[in-house]
């Protein structure tokens, strides 16, 4: 019978121990990438600070709009200039609506009259002109009050809403500062006339008044 050999007698501590130095390793490496990650927790959270936002940036940056004012006022550039509408002898300062003036644009839910009308007595023509300022071109349109609702709002205002499809376009013509406009095919009656100014300088607005063309 042959020898034995020393073959299993040397392997086994050899075993043991590659096995025991392998847990270690595991061990170690364990314990390496846990103090890395808390490492890294710490690294995270001083590299990047709470910031708490001041006053100054939690605060929108409103726009407001000027309130109207005399022609001196809106010559200031926060408003258009005021637009006077004359019928022969009779004229009265048209209340302005919707515009985009000087980079602001403000818009209005209804055509804004005064309460009082402006009386045409008789006159074909009607000239608005404009203070300080070039008209372009203009386009006018007008609506019978029947076929509008108004709406009494503050300062002796009206609000005057619907009766789109019963528009009547007026011929106007631009002539400087002026809009000479042409009402004599319209009816008697009273009518909420509306002046669409395209300024020369750039920008345009809405003006409206109640015109009382009469029975």
């Amino acid at each position: 019978m042959s020898a034995p050999t020393e073959t299993l007698a040397t392997d086994r501590p050899a075993s043991r121990r590659s096995r025991w130095l392998w847990g270690a390793a595991a061990l170690l490496a364990v314990m390496l990438a846990g103090l890395a990650v808390a490492c890294g927790d710490d690294r995270t959270t001083a590299e990047t600070p709470t910031v708490t936002p001041t006053a100054t940036e939690l605060s929108p940056t409103a726009t407001e709009i000027p309130p109207t004012g005399t022609a001196a006022d809106d010559s200031i550039g926060g408003r258009p200039p005021v637009l006077t509408v004359a019928a022969g002898q009779e004229s009265m300062e048209a209340h302005l609506g919707s515009f985009c003036w000087n980079g602001l644009c403000a818009d209005t839910f209804a055509s804004i009259t005064p309460v009082e009308s402006l009386p045409a007595m008789g006159a074909t023509e009607l000239e608005a002109e404009l203070a300080a300022e070039t008209i372009a071109e203009g386009e006018v349109v007008a609506i019978s009050t029947a076929e509008l609702r108004s709406d009494p709002r503050e300062n002796d205002l009206l609000a005057w809403t619907g009766g789109e499809e019963q528009r009547v376009d007026l011929p106007a013509t631009a002539d400087g500062g002026t809009l000479q406009v042409d009402i004599s095919t319209l009816q008697p009656g009273q009518y909420v006339v509306t002046f669409l100014v395209y300024f020369e300088a750039g920008g345009s607005a809405f003006y409206s008044v109640v015109l009382d063309q009469g029975q």
